[in-house]
C-alpha cells in the first residue's frame, strides 16, 4: 500500500472500551485524545454512573469521553419531536420533552430528569393514548434517576441516547445503527459531536447526512471490539482526515493504518490483556508511532 500525502491534520488515538475510573485515569494520563465509554451490548458495557466518572476524569484531563450506542427504536415508544433546553451539561441536566400523538398530545415540562430522586408526572395537555416513558413503560419522566448503578439496555431509541449524554456529560456519541434528524440536532444542542459507526464488508456503507464524521469498522460478530480489519484499500479514494478507522489496529498495524490518513484511530481490544483490562505500555507505544507519523 502506497503512503499518501502528508497533510496538516493530525491523526487522532481513540482508545475505547474504558470500563472503570481507575482505567481511565491509567489512560488518560498517556495523553490520548479520546477514551471511550460502550452502552451496547458489549462485555465491556458501563452503566451510567460510571460512565459519568468516567467523562469527568476526561475533562478534568482536558480530553473528550465519547459514548458507544446502538440505535434502535426512534420513536421512544411513541412519535416524538424533541426539544432539548440544556443548562450547564456539566452540572445539573434539564430536559424538555413534547410526545405527538395522532390522538392528543402529551407534555413533559421542564424538569431536572437525571439528577432527581423522585419521579415528576406526567402533565396531560390532550386526551388521547397513556404516555409510554422512555424506559420500560413508566409514566415517570425521570426514568433514568432510579437505582444506583444505572444500567443501559442493549440498543438505545433516541431519547435514551439524548438522556445518557446529558446525564454523563458526553462530548461524543458514537451511533451504530441509523441517525434520525432529530436525534442529531437535539444532540448538537447538548454540544455533542455525531460520528456513525459503520460496519464495513466488501464494499463501504453509504453515510448518512445526520453526523459529523463516519467511522469505519470491521463487520464481525459484535458492533465493536472484534480485533478484526477490514480491506483497508477501500479507504484510499476518500478525503484525507474525513474519517475515523477502528478494527483489529494494535502496534504490529497502527504504522499501515496511518497511510490511509484517518482523522480517528479507534483502538480497543488490541490494547487490553485476557482481563479486557487495558495495558497502558502498549497505548503509550502505539502513541509514539502516532507521533511520529504525525510529524
Amino acid at each position: 500500500m502506497a503512503r499518501f500525502m502528508s497533510f496538516s491534520s493530525p491523526t487522532q488515538l481513540k482508545i475505547c472500551g474504558i470500563k472503570t475510573p481507575d482505567e481511565a485515569a491509567k489512560i488518560l494520563a498517556l495523553n490520548v485524545d479520546f477514551i471511550g465509554v460502550i452502552f451496547a451490548k458489549s462485555k465491556r458495557q458501563v452503566d451510567m454512573m460510571t460512565a459519568r466518572q468516567i467523562a469527568n476524569l476526561a475533562h478534568k484531563n482536558g480530553k473528550k469521553c465519547v459514548g458507544v450506542f446502538a440505535s434502535g427504536s426512534q420513536s421512544c415508544d411513541a412519535k416524538i419531536t424533541a426539544t432539548i433546553s440544556s443548562q450547564n451539561r456539566n452540572s445539573k441536566p434539564l430536559l424538555s420533552y413534547t410526545f405527538g400523538y395522532e390522538s392528543g398530545e402529551y407534555e413533559v415540562p421542564e424538569f431536572n430528569s437525571l439528577s432527581q430522586g423522585l419521579a415528576l408526572p406526567v402533565r396531560e395537555v390532550h386526551k388521547g393514548t397513556p404516555l409510554v416513558g422512555t424506559l420500560g413503560g413508566s409514566r415517570e419522566c425521570n426514568s433514568l434517576s432510579q437505582g444506583l448503578a444505572l444500567p443501559v439496555r442493549e440498543v438505545q431509541n433516541d431519547c435514551e441516547i439524548m438522556e445518557i449524554a446529558e446525564f454523563c456529560g458526553l462530548d461524543l456519541a458514537q451511533i451504530h445503527g441509523q441517525i434520525s434528524e432529530n436525534l442529531y440536532l437535539n444532540l448538537k444542542d447538548l454540544g455533542c459531536e455525531i460520528w456513525q459507526a459503520l460496519s464495513v464488508g466488501e464494499v463501504l456503507p453509504n453515510v448518512t447526512k445526520f453526523a459529523d464524521l463516519a467511522l469505519y469498522d470491521c463487520k464481525g460478530e459484535n458492533l465493536g471490539g472484534n480485533g478484526k480489519s477490514f480491506n483497508w484499500n477501500l479507504l484510499k479514494n476518500l478525503k484525507p482526515f474525513s474519517f475515523g478507522l477502528a478494527g483489529g489496529i494494535g502496534e504490529e498495524n497502527v504504522s499501515e493504518a496511518l497511510k490511509f490518513s484517518p482523522k480517528i484511530i479507534d483502538i480497543n481490544s488490541k490494547v487490553e490483556d485476557e482481563n479486557l483490562q487495558k495495558i497502558p505500555e502498549k497505548v503509550e507505544r502505539i502513541l509514539q508511532i502516532i507521533k511520529a507519523y504525525n510529524v
